[in-house]
């Protein structure tokens, strides 16, 4: 499965901090590694860390951390109803640049809020973070 991490705080994190996380996590993930950086406002900073295997797309624009609009997010985990709820995001009138389960969560969350999540059947740890708000939410399945 894949690997993520992140940061929140007043700190700027050292890219030698950051390559050696993405290191340690390189087993979790050999397929690709993705770092996303934003400074709320002096002082607050984020610091997002993602290993990929790739499973599901196996294509790069697939990759993390994934950027929708304002939002972005980093996740470990499957949407095993992910065509199901993309149909249902197309027929809203969604488009979708990839074939990935990612980009399905982040845009149902989008769509839905929270409350989504209970019409996803997941096994998730994931990390969304929202450029406007500067709010970090992390998650994790209930089992």
């Amino acid at each position: 499965m894949c690997g993520i991490a992140g940061y929140l705080g007043n700190l700027e994190i050292p890219n030698e901090r950051i390559e050696e996380c993405l290191r340690l996590m390189q087993r979790r993930g050999p397929d690709a590694k993705g770092v996303y950086r934003h400074s709320y406002r002096p002082g607050k900073n984020v610091c997002l860390l993602h290993s990929r295997l790739s499973i599901i797309d196996l294509d790069k624009r697939s990759n993390q951390p994934f950027k929708v609009g304002f939002k972005v997010l980093v996740d470990n985990g499957e949407l095993y109803n992910y065509l199901e709820l993309k149909s249902e995001l197309v027929a809203e009138g969604q488009s979708f640049e990839t074939m990935s389960d990612t980009e399905v969560l982040i845009r149902y969350f989008d769509r839905h809020g929270w409350e989504g999540l209970d019409w996803c059947e997941v096994m998730w740890a994931f990390a969304l973070y929202d450029e406007n708000s500067g709010s970090l939410t992390l998650s994790r399945d209930r089992f």
